[in-house]
């Protein structure tokens, strides 16, 4: 072989060694990063084919770690459907997004991708980095909705003792109307004040009761023994409902006494919605334990319109006749503060569901 031909060989195997060495400790490098990443990494072949899927990443998506998924398409692997679809959309478009916020189901993603090219501008693929901000935003939700209750606290209490004050005036001015001589018609007037009066004061009792401060005496509290003690009182007023109660024991850190009004104060509005509708019906508690301990109240009374949901929390807005409206905003409010949240579902007709989830459980 010519002296020409040899050195030329050398150089190329000189090159393709520097080449395999930087090749491997780009993959060292790439292995660690991606192992060392908090948020998911989806690298993506230029065919569409996943590389890999680190172990964040598997951990948001529920893919178990032993799972093969190296050569498969994008759609078999990620069962997120709107997550999938950006994902396949900046993959044909070859585009970058940065820091797009995806709500898919229960889940919001935030998600970035990187499109891949060589020196020569060819596309080799893209990376996609992604963040479950289902936490985050649920946080958020609870922080927003403390401080909506704390405003409508604020301005509760100003006219509820606005109006008690006035109340105790018009009650005064009563007593004074009495010391007279009064005929059968003005007592029978003034006794129908009187119980108008009384009607109010009770709605200001409660109005007051929503807006004071709440301090928690934390303790862990067995919630299927604190709703079997419910369900039984209610069972001596409402013997045309039927209650059943599932689930295993459940025990959250909290206040039992402000836990127990809360739980009552559902279990009677399905018991009021039944018996609205007529006929009788049941309630049914469900309970579910685990990292975030959840009580599902169901009922088939007379339900009510979606459209209505966010204005079942507020004071004073009631489905019920003679209601006042308070019994959920108060339960919300406890359920806030025990660091949960506190869901209604319903159908005009067909029922409804309240669902209380709390953020840790307890042993007792």
């Amino acid at each position: 072989m010519p002296e020409s031909s040899a050195n030329e060989l050398a150089i190329r195997k000189r090159r393709h060694d520097r080449e395999k060495s930087r090749a491997d400790e780009l993959e060292r490098v790439t292995a660690a990063l991606t192992r060392s990443l908090t948020s998911g990494l989806i690298a993506i072949d230029a065919n569409g084919r996943i590389v890999d899927i680190n172990a964040a990443g598997r951990d948001i998506l529920g893919i178990a770690h032993e799972e093969p998924l190296s050569g498969r398409e994008l759609r078999d692997v990620v069962k997120l459907p709107a997550f999938a679809n950006s994902l396949q959309t900046a993959f044909e478009q070859q585009s970058a997004m940065t820091r797009v916020e995806i709500d898919d189901e229960a889940v919001t993603i935030g998600l970035t991708t990187v499109p891949l090219r060589n020196e020569s501008g060819a596309f080799l693929g893209f990376l996609a980095l992604f963040t479950d901000l289902t936490p985050i935003r649920s946080l958020e939700m609870r922080v927003q909705e403390m401080t909506t209750l704390a405003q409508l606290g604020e301005i509760s209490a100003g006219i509820a003792h606005e109006f008690r004050s006035s109340l105790s005036t018009i009650l005064g001015y009563m007593k004074l109307a009495r010391r007279g001589a009064v005929d059968d018609v003005a007592e029978g007037r003034l006794q129908s004040a009187e119980k108008e009066a009384s009607l109010l004061l009770q709605a200001i009792e409660r109005l007051l009761a929503f807006a004071r401060p709440v301090q928690l005496n934390a303790e862990p509290v067995d919630l299927r023994g604190l709703i079997d003690e419910q369900i039984q009182q209610l069972r001596d007023i409402a013997p045309d409902v039927a209650f059943a109660v599932n689930g295993p024991t459940v025990a959250i850190e909290g206040d039992r006494v402000l836990l127990s009004r809360a739980v009552e104060n559902l279990l009677r509005n399905a018991v009021d919605a039944i018996r609205q509708k007529g006929d009788g019906g049941s309630v049914h508690v469900t309970l579910s334990d685990g990292p975030a301990p959840k009580v599902t109240i169901a009922d088939d009374g007379i339900g009510f319109d979606p459209a209505e949901t966010s204005r079942l929390f507020l004071p004073f807005h009631s489905n019920k006749p003679n209601g006042f409206g308070m019994g959920l905003p108060l339960a919300k409010k406890i359920v806030l503060l025990h660091g949960g949240t506190l869901r209604l579902q319903g159908q005009p007709g067909k029922g409804a569901v309240a669902t209380m989830e709390f953020g840790t459980a307890a042993s007792l």
